[in-house]
């Protein structure tokens, strides 16, 4: 059985954590499940927020884009976390920052060539909506 992107992500993560007192000893096993937001055998690739530190940590690249909801569209949170799973294929984050006492939501995505093509439809509405 082959290793899956998840599992061979989350152990380049530990990899590149071996100088953290806190994670040296880790397996994949003991840290997958509080790293990502669906199980094992899922397809989505959405990182929690302990996910989120570690990539921080590991120094791994990332690419952060405001979430724009379009006004005359009704939004689904459920129909669009389904959306980002499908056809996200690269570690993301969904999250809010605080900019002027407002919370703007962003997604980081952990991958420079879908970060380019969601700048490209224009925001990751339009891409979700468009990509196959």
């Amino acid at each position: 059985m082959t290793q899956s992107n998840k599992t061979k992500i989350t152990q380049y993560v530990l990899d590149n954590l071996q100088n953290v007192d806190r994670y040296k000893s880790h397996t994949v096993d003991k840290v997958f499940l509080r790293w990502w937001m669906t199980g094992r055998n899922s397809e989505g690739m959405r990182i929690t927020d302990e996910g989120k530190v570690v990539f921080e940590m590991a120094g791994i690249t990332h690419y952060d884009i405001e979430l724009k909801f379009s006004k005359d569209k009704k939004f689904k949170p459920q129909h669009f976390i389904i959306q980002c799973n499908k056809k996200i294929k690269c570690p993301y984050y969904l999250g809010l920052k605080l900019e002027d006492k407002t919370k703007i939501p962003f997604v980081r995505l952990y991958d420079n060539k879908i970060a380019v093509l969601v700048a490209l439809y224009g925001d990751l509405m339009e891409y979700l909506e468009n990509v196959k």
